[in-house]
């Protein structure tokens, strides 16, 4: 019987293959979901909304009401005033008052330049102040005050021959980044000799 069986008939894998080939179709089983091969339109957007949209801001994120900074004040706007800060071993620490007099609000940043003199627009006595600590910027409203510490050493904590003591009559004080300076009268001993640093200044801060 097996003699007999026709030639023609083909095994049913053949005749599924030849019925693809002529439709152009691909089987099932190796298809490539189109999810898993091109991300949808919006992808990553809340609500898979299309990404072609101008995202409308939120309050968080939008940018602040920008605002114009205080000008520095100017050495004709302030008033600078001398307190005393108190003593520790070896040290008088003084505090060093400026004061907003003007009709407008100004900034004032950093440190002020102090020097010993004998009197208002004489020759510095020995080294001006050196910097110690952050610099910070203030700004102050009108009437408002920032304040910076002034440590001075005892001259007599060094050598005569060393430190060259020499009286002292009062501060020469520039306002931070200004060039013009004030007299503030105070009887101090300085140290003549450049190397010897008896002055230290701190920033200017706002007075709580």
């Amino acid at each position: 019987m097996s003699l007999l069986r026709p030639r023609y008939v083909l095994p049913l894998a053949a005749v599924a293959l030849l019925a693809s080939a002529c439709t152009g179709t691909t089987p099932a089983a190796q298809r490539t979901p189109a999810s898993s091969s091109t991300p949808a339109t919006g992808t990553g957007s809340p609500g898979g909304t299309s990404s072609s949209a101008p995202a409308t801001p939120t309050a968080s994120g939008s940018p602040s009401e920008s605002t114009t900074p205080a000008a520095p004040c100017p050495a004709s706007q302030l008033d600078v005033s001398l307190s005393s800060g108190g003593a520790a071993a070896g040290s008088t620490y003084l505090r060093l008052v400026f004061t907003n007099t003007g009709s407008a609000g100004c900034a004032l940043a950093g440190f002020p330049g102090v020097s010993l003199v004998k009197h208002a627009g004489g020759a510095p006595i020995g080294a001006p102040a050196d910097r110690t600590g952050p610099s910070r910027t203030v700004t102050l409203a009108p009437g408002a005050s920032a304040r910076s510490t002034l440590q001075v050493v005892d001259a007599q904590n060094y050598p005569t021959d060393r430190c060259g003591q020499t009286p002292a009559n009062g501060l020469q004080v520039y306002a931070p980044n200004q060039t013009e300076s004030v007299f503030l009268p105070k009887d101090l001993l300085g140290c003549a000799d450049q190397s010897v640093q008896i002055l230290h200044v701190q920033a200017v801060h706002a007075v709580s």
